[in-house]
């Protein structure tokens, strides 16, 4: 019994009921991403996001790998911040992310109010009004490693296959 109902009580879903809500979301997300899947499949595109530090720093050198490839025209790319990313792929929106993260927020409104202090690359800060970077002593600093991620469920095809390959090939993104 999925739910009950009594002329005097309001319907109530019964612990099955909850069963089956539960696991009928995941049925139904679970076939949005196949059918996204199956459309990309024949697709020639690739769709690339990069968070803004990993584009100035690693994009430039794999664009002039791509464009001696001439396969400049079948990109789409997009910068976000690495959380936006990161949500965006398990969405299906991107095919992989270029992303980094040093700590476990982005830069907040009350650091740029001058309520808060935050670590982040000095680059991250560099253009931005009444934030200054503080150097730190070689002993508390803190590294950020630039990571590729590739969608879970991606099963290229042929021609994203050559872009996965130039983005291999290309992965010392540190």
């Amino acid at each position: 019994m999925v739910f009950t109902k009594s002329s005097r009580a309001p319907l109530v879903i019964t612990p099955a009921g909850q069963v089956l809500y539960k696991r009928a979301k995941k049925l139904v997300k679970e076939e949005n991403s196949i059918k996204i899947e199956v459309k990309r499949a024949n697709a020639n595109n690739f769709r690339l996001g990069y968070s803004e530090l990993d584009g100035k720093a690693w994009l430039t050198l794999v664009i002039t790998h791509l464009n001696q490839g001439r396969m400049l025209a079948n990109i789409e790319t997009k910068e976000e911040n690495s959380h936006l990313l990161e949500q965006h792929l398990r969405e299906g929106r991107f095919d992989v992310i270029v992303f980094s993260r040093l700590g476990d927020e982005p830069l907040t409104g009350s650091l740029r109010q001058g309520m808060g202090v935050s670590y982040l690359m000095d680059i991250a800060v560099e253009n931005v009004p009444g934030v200054k970077a503080i150097p730190l002593v070689p002993s508390q600093r803190s590294y950020c490693y630039s990571s590729l991620g590739i969608r879970e469920n991606f099963i290229p095809n042929e021609v994203q296959k050559q872009y996965l390959e130039i983005l291999k090939k290309n992965q010392d993104l540190n």
